[in-house]
């Protein structure tokens, strides 16, 4: 009878329970969640606007550590930032017990400050440290510079910062500051002495005939494609001898009697009436800095042509308070499309505000008027030693000052019965 075959089956291993495993670094991240969360509580309780739990916490945190309780939030949110950026969250040990020994340092400081009430700022903390460690050893200035020095050494071990590379960082930017600060000054040494060159050579139209003046101007000076028309008077210029003062004024009422008689007022009626000297009044004037006129005459014309309108650029007049670049626009544009691009020219010449004058009247040009980065002084002086007021015939003449060309005005009142001078809030109209 054969015999059965015992058939031994495996026995079922009880299914293992599943483990649920947090992922590495969670606790840490948690913490800097909190750091964050309680340093916003800490802010929330500094307006008094987070209720009785928070007044109770912030006045324990005074008690225990003064006013360092104050650097707590920018050190939690410090320590929250590194711990996500360290390698499995965990940032090293020395930079948490920096940050720990940072607000006692600060607790002691402030513990050598009083407040209005006389009583000392820096906590429970501040007060034992003082009282038992720093006081009895050296003054409270002293006191004071150390632990400055302990909370600059204590930081950076806090940054995690070598102190050769702060001070070669320091170094090298107060390097920078000093080879810019060189080179601002050798390019406006350059720009006074450019400036002193042009003006030797030319009139700035206060006088002088038409020859003379065409002579000048085909000595003045060029930057590139850029004629740079200089009208605004510099010491140079003002240093040669004026004329008998007011020498016209006498003349007219001398030699036009009838016309003295039409008039409804009369200036002068003395014929032995001389007028006070010029040189009584200040001839000492500051030149306009327009800036790099080659540079931003560039910048105009590029900006343009980003958006397919080429101009031609044929010049600069150096005004007061303002420079206008002169520019051709090519027939066939009009001349809305350059008057709308106002916003982007301003832009890209980082300049606050501009105006262009489209057409310039009398011209076949446009200007765009760009302020100067240092206005021009007009004075009386200079109103007076021009040509236009010496070739006034008036007697109630006066000076109104200069235009964007740099050339006087001359104002007749008999011919004005009303003036109205424009311009912005501390544009200088008074």
């Amino acid at each position: 009878m054969a015999k059965k075959r015992k058939t031994t089956r495996g026995k079922k291993t009880a299914p293992s329970k599943s483990q649920h495993k947090l992922p590495a670094g969670f606790w840490a991240q948690v913490g800097a969640v909190t750091l964050i969360a309680v340093s916003i509580l800490y802010i929330v309780a500094w307006f008094g606007a987070g209720g009785p739990v928070l007044d109770w916490v912030q006045q324990a945190s005074l008690n225990f550590i003064g006013y360092a309780v104050y650097v707590l939030p920018v050190l939690f949110v410090y320590l929250a930032v590194e711990t996500f950026r360290a390698e499995n969250n965990k940032p090293p040990l020395i930079m948490k017990f920096a940050t720990a020994l940072l607000v006692v340092w600060f607790a002691g400081l402030f513990g050598l400050m009083k407040n209005a009430d006389g009583h000392a700022t820096g906590g429970w903390i501040g007060a034992m440290l003082n009282d038992n460690m720093m006081l009895p050893m050296v003054s409270p200035t002293v006191g004071g510079f150390v632990y400055v020095l302990l909370i600059l050494v204590t930081t950076l071990f806090v940054l995690r910062v070598s102190p050769f590379t702060v001070i070669s960082k320091l170094w090298s930017w107060m390097s920078t500051n000093l080879r810019e600060e060189e080179r601002t000054n050798k390019e406006i040494m350059q720009k006074a002495n450019a400036e002193d060159k042009a003006s030797s050579g030319i009139r700035l139209k206060f006088g002088g005939s038409e020859k003379d003046k065409k002579a000048a101007e085909e000595k003045s000076k060029e930057i590139g494609e850029i004629k740079l028309n200089v009208g605004v008077p510099t010491e140079s210029t003002e240093e040669e001898k004026p004329k008998p003062r007011l020498s016209s004024l006498r003349g007219s009422v001398q030699q036009d009697k009838a016309a003295e008689e039409k008039q409804a007022l009369v200036a002068v009626n003395d014929p032995n009436w001389q007028a006070p000297s010029l040189e009584l009044l200040e001839k000492k004037q500051k030149p306009a800095d327009p800036g790099d006129v080659q540079q931003h005459a560039q910048t105009i014309k590029d900006t343009l042509n980003e958006f397919n309108i080429d101009v031609e650029m044929e010049g600069a007049n150096v005004g007061p308070k303002v420079t206008q670049y002169t520019l051709r626009p090519p027939s066939g544009v009009k001349l809305t499309r350059i008057t709308a691009l106002e916003t982007n020219i301003a832009l890209n010449l980082a300049a606050q505000s501009l105006r262009i004058e489209a057409p310039i009247p009398g011209q076949r040009a446009v200007g765009i008027e760009v302020p100067n980065i240092r206005a021009a002084d007009v004075r009386l002086y200079g109103i007076l030693e021009s040509k236009q007021w010496k070739t006034n015939r008036q007697p109630l003449s006066f000076a109104i000052g200069k235009d964007i060309s740099g050339s006087a005005v001359v104002g007749e009142l008999n011919k004005m019965p009303h003036l109205l001078i424009a311009g912005q809030t501390g544009s200088g109209k008074s």
